[in-house]
This record gives C-alpha cells, structure tokens and sequence, in this order.
C-alpha cells in the first residue's frame, strides 16, 4: 500500500503544489508542448468542477466523482472525444501521484475510458491534387520555396506542423 506525504497542509495550495511537481515531471520525461498545454487544459476544467463539488485535495477524489464529473462534461456539451481526453489526463495524472506515493488509493483503476472514434481525413480529387500543386507562381522566389514545400508534403504525406 501506498503512502500519503503530509507535507501539503493548505488545501488550496494542494492541488497547486502537486500539479507543479506534475508539470515538471512531463517536463523532465520530455512530453511535447502540445501534451502538457492539453492536459494542463484538461485538468483546469477539472479543477473548476473540483471546486464547484467541493473537492478540496487529489486524495478525496472517487470512481462516482470522476463519474459525476463525466456527466457534468456531458452537461457542459463536450463532445465524447473531448471526454475522453479529459479523463485520460485526470488518469495520467492519478497514475503519476500514486508512483510518487501521494494516493492511497488510484481512483482512475476502475474508470472505464473509451478509446477515440478515429475519424478519416477527407481525400481530395486527383484534379484539386493537380490544381493545388500548380498554384504557386514559379516566377517568384516564394512560389518556388511554396511548390516545394507543398510537393514535398504529397510526396512523403507529412503534416503542415512537421514541415514548419
């Protein structure tokens, strides 16, 4: 069984406190800006519904409150995806308090996490593929630099953020 640190007193700087040893932690295990600036969202809004259930310290979190608290995402119209994507980083974020022995208990074990509806990107036609390639003005020095950029993204199937 685990340990709880008692080194936290004030319940306001509890949540405070442990979620910047979190964000080091993701910091030091080299997680992408773009993780730590989702899952830092995802847990603001857990935070606000913390706050309006009366949830004062990581520890006094359940199975029924991370339930309650889908129902209130439901009720704030998030979409099932973005759901999920909360809860996941509510899970990371239990699983990484109970390594560091913060929890008693992990409530997110029980929690049942739907994988993600993957949706297919729309396929263009053949002639928008021509269309678009031809776009760049070869007569200037940014069509050139455009025509490559955008061949080399056909070509290889890279992302926009991946080539800039």
């Amino acid at each position: 069984m685990k340990k709880q640190r008692s080194h936290i007193h004030s319940d306001k700087d509890h949540f405070t406190a442990l979620l910047k040893e979190f964000w080091q932690y993701m910091k030091n295990c080299n997680y992408s800006p773009e993780t730590v600036k989702q899952r830092k969202s995802s847990l603001d809004k857990f935070l606000v519904f913390s706050a309006e259930y009366h949830i004062e310290r990581f520890h006094d979190v359940s199975l029924n409150d991370l339930e309650t608290y889908r129902i209130w995402m439901q009720d704030h119209n998030l979409n099932d995806n973005t759901i999920e994507t909360h809860l996941r980083a509510i899970r990371v974020l239990f699983n990484y308090l109970e390594e560091q022995s913060l929890l008693f208990e992990n409530p997110t074990t029980p929690l049942i996490i739907k994988s993600r509806r993957k949706v297919l990107p729309k396929v263009i036609s053949v002639k928008q593929v021509h269309h678009l390639l031809n776009a760049p003005d070869p007569g200037k020095s940014t069509g050139i630099r455009d025509q490559a950029i955008l061949e080399l993204l056909y070509a290889t199937g890279m992302r926009r953020k991946e080539i800039l």
